[in-house]
């Protein structure tokens, strides 16, 4: 790499890394202003340390979010700023063409675009689960209802939870279905009116247990029990992952593998095959807003006016670049669209456009 391409990478990164701190300080500095009362609600030592982990649980998602348009900015304050100093003229002057001289912008985004597909692969869906954990348990939310599955040793579990208090961890208004094998005729059903966590196992309260044979007849009459206690590997985390279900189908927790489950599992939802189609397609905008808005802001004009209108120019483009990919996902989800159409037609059609744009700047 020679000494301008080092040059430019190098601003390049030291920009979009202080563009992201203060992006994320004003977000935790605003949500820091919504939180005060918390402080006063509770003990504010130990809410201030939940609030701490919660925010570095949050640093990743955020980072994974923003980078695209962030990119793109850091990009332009670097070439914007070489071309104040003059520094753009007399590399030109020199013979080297704009489309040279922003290679390694892209050299250093190509290799963060890959590792930030990765991590959403890896460890962003955790650490998503944990963060959601965590605000829930903060800010004493209730939710519900929630049917989580289970596989043990070969049996079927389906537990049934009304209402599920974060806060304090309690449970409520539970049933839990074991399954004969083959997983189509119930084999125990127990019901609860509580229950909470003990480590890896789920205490139940004032339960009642009623057995069936292979063939769905009762077994025997119902047995009561002042505690029961089920061992299970479910976590908190499934019950975010069961949230997630109702709330969106973008569904941040899931990864590429666990949306193509779904979609064995939903052969006639189009909306886990928009979401697996735009989770792949999402990995190039970070390209495509590069591509699309490196000429508008230092490509056509040299005057301190025309880089003005450049840079409104290519906020107005990503902007819009947003709003088409949701219209369109928008359009796949309710089946107007196949869903790999719906997903990649906006992000093709940008990647050649900004390939012409990019190709068309002055050198």
């Amino acid at each position: 790499m020679k000494k301008i391409d080092r040059y430019v990478a190098r601003a390049y990164i030291l920009r979009f890394l202080l563009a992201h701190f203060v992006i994320f300080g004003l977000y935790v500095s605003f949500d820091l202003m919504q939180r005060v009362d918390m402080f006063y609600e509770a003990g504010a030592e130990q809410t201030f340390s939940q609030l701490l982990l919660l925010y570095l649980y949050q640093l990743p998602s955020n980072i994974m979010h923003t980078v695209p348009p962030l990119l793109m900015l850091s990009a332009g304050l670097v070439l914007v700023y070489m071309n104040r100093n003059g520094e753009l003229l007399t590399l030109k002057a020199s013979g080297i063409s704009v489309q040279r001289i922003c290679m390694p912008l892209f050299i250093v985004t190509i290799p963060v675009v890959i590792m930030l597909g990765i991590a959403q692969e890896t460890i962003l869906p955790d650490l998503y689960r944990q963060r959601n954990v965590l605000e829930n348990q903060i800010e004493g939310r209730e939710a519900g209802p929630f049917l989580l599955t289970d596989r043990q040793n070969e049996e079927l579990y389906e537990l049934f939870v009304g209402n599920y208090n974060f806060q304090e961890g309690i449970m409520t208004d539970l049933t839990l279905l074991t399954y004969h094998e083959g997983g189509q005729v119930v084999k125990k059903i127990l019901e609860a009116d509580s229950a909470h966590w003990a480590n890896s196992k789920i205490k139940f309260n004032r339960a009642s247990l009623q057995e069936f044979n292979p063939r769905g007849e009762l077994v025997g009459d119902p047995e009561a029990f002042e505690t029961k206690t089920w061992a299970t590997d479910l976590t908190l985390s499934d019950f975010i992952d069961a949230q997630e279900d109702v709330l969106t189908t973008r569904a941040p927790a899931m990864t590429l593998s666990g949306i193509k489950q779904r979609i064995d599992e939903n052969p006639h939802n189009p909306r886990f095959r928009v979401l697996f189609h735009s989770r792949i397609a999402d990995n190039f905008t970070a390209i495509i807003l590069l591509l699309l808005g490196l000429p508008m802001l230092v490509g056509y004009g040299n005057s301190h006016q025309s880089r003005l209108v450049g840079a409104l120019i290519a906020m107005i483009i990503m902007g819009i670049y947003y709003i088409l990919v949701f219209i369109f996902l928008s359009i796949g989800n309710a089946a107007l669209l196949p869903a790999a159409l719906a997903a990649w037609l906006i992000p093709g059609m940008g990647m050649l456009l900004g390939m012409f744009c990019f190709s068309s700047m002055r050198t």
